[in-house]
């Protein structure tokens, strides 16, 4: 029941990272008349999108290994 739930959590998060870099190209090349946005996110944007892509991953790795230690410790004290 709990990975379900933890899997729940890591896709809305990975689409809610999908769905911002989504807006950002769409900010960069769709309007390029306003250019206030650009220049100023333009130098990290892939960085960011990097991070909050691995994040929700990395996050579910450490959940996932959080809860198959926690099964270990159950199954040696029966």
């Amino acid at each position: 029941m709990t990975e379900k739930i933890l899997l729940a959590v890591c896709v809305l998060w990975a689409l809610s990272s999908v769905g911002m870099y989504v807006a950002f190209l769409w900010q960069e090349f769709v309007k390029k008349k306003d250019e206030s946005f650009g220049p100023v996110f333009g130098t990290y944007w892939f960085m960011y999108i990097l991070l909050s892509l691995l994040s929700p991953h990395f996050v579910f790795v450490y959940l996932m290994d959080k809860l198959t230690d926690r099964q270990k410790g159950l199954s040696q004290h029966h």
